[in-house]
């Protein structure tokens, strides 16, 4: 059975504002056939959530009481790491 990646799971939240988990879940099963099969909702919840903690995506409102939806947090749209300083606040020297 093959790993579930941080960067698969980013290619399927690009181009959407936000996306629920079994959306990102369906993405990865239709777009990379080795997940095809062998890839649970819970597997991709739990990398959702560690990518949470390293501020590259956020869970964000939604419609229903028991779906979480996530988007790509602003800093990972501008492609820079959550914890690398962008040019806005970056200290000069």
């Amino acid at each position: 059975m093959a790993e579930l990646t941080d960067e698969e799971v980013i290619d399927a939240m690009q181009g959407a504002g936000r996306r629920m988990t079994y959306v990102v879940a369906n993405i990865l099963r239709m777009t990379h056939k080795h997940h095809n099969g062998t890839l649970g909702t819970a597997k991709v919840l739990r990398r959702l959530k560690a990518l949470e903690k390293r501020g590259v995506v956020e869970r964000v409102r939604s419609d229903y009481a028991v779906q979480i939806c996530w988007r790509l947090t602003h800093n990972k749209i501008l492609g820079v790491a959550a914890n690398e300083p962008t040019t806005s606040n970056a200290l000069p020297g």
